[in-house]
């Protein structure tokens, strides 16, 4: 019962996190006006912010439905399916695509290195991750062949 409970509410946030991403979609260059605005910086840092957000919504959207399918693999009984080593490193990519279009937006925005930080060791995390899952696969299956 308490492993539902988590596995709803991870998706519950999944939810969250997609609407806001669409959200963001349309009001994006709203708010980065009013970041430029507030700031004092150049309509350049808005170009560059809203080019680095747009270019990364692609890999978000991906990775917050290959999470979803872990999830509900996981609720089914399944955590060690291969199909969930494919979605982790599939989302380890999307992060590693976000390093990279913000590691080329700090040229235009230097406090993108923080972003390409969080996502370089979002993308190490969930390499690991997936490695264990992937022993963790081999041994379910090499246990399912033991007689």
């Amino acid at each position: 019962m308490n492993k539902q409970k988590s596995i709803t509410a991870a998706k519950l946030l999944i939810a969250v996190f997609l609407v806001v991403l669409v959200l963001m979609l349309a009001a994006a260059p709203m708010v980065t006006r009013w970041y430029v605005q507030l700031r004092g910086v150049s309509a350049g840092v808005q170009t560059t912010i809203l080019l680095c957000w747009y270019l990364c919504t692609v890999p978000a959207a991906l990775a917050l439905w290959r999470l979803w399918r872990i999830l509900s693999r996981i609720g089914e009984g399944e955590p060690f399916d291969r199909r969930n080593v494919r979605d982790m490193i599939t989302v380890s990519w999307c992060a590693l695509a976000c390093t990279v279009i913000c590691g080329a937006g700090v040229f235009g925005y230097a406090p993108f290195i923080l972003v390409v930080m969080a996502m370089l060791f979002l993308f190490i995390i969930v390499r690991v991750t997936a490695a264990c899952f992937r022993a963790a696969a081999d041994l379910a299956e090499e246990n399912s062949l033991t007689i």
